[in-house]
């Protein structure tokens, strides 16, 4: 037997309901949508390689690196290597092309 009073409440959710479907469901279709983005630059990276250039200790341990595509020189930045990779070391870069 179904319990009109309980069905109720749901026909009329109260604002606290709201209050937390809206910020789930924001944040879900954001995730959703980053997600699908991610998936369409993985799907166009190309690699290359780069040489360490620059190591920076103070600001959270980062390294500089630079690399060449069709003759036109890139920098970045990267700090998420386990081993600390020395001066002049050669690494693979992925880069979105132009």
């Amino acid at each position: 037997m179904l319990d009109w009073v309980n069905l109720e409440k749901w026909r009329h959710p109260s604002w606290w309901n709201l209050l937390i479907f809206v910020p789930w469901a924001l944040g879900s279709g954001w995730l959703i949508h980053e997600s699908a983005v991610d998936r369409a630059v993985a799907g166009r990276e190309k690699t290359a390689r780069g040489t360490i250039a620059a190591h920076e200790p103070a600001n959270h341990n980062r390294y500089g690196y630079a690399f060449s595509v069709n003759g036109k020189t890139y920098r970045g930045w990267d700090g998420s290597e386990k081993q600390a990779p020395r001066m002049g070391k050669q690494v693979l870069v992925y880069y979105d092309p132009p």
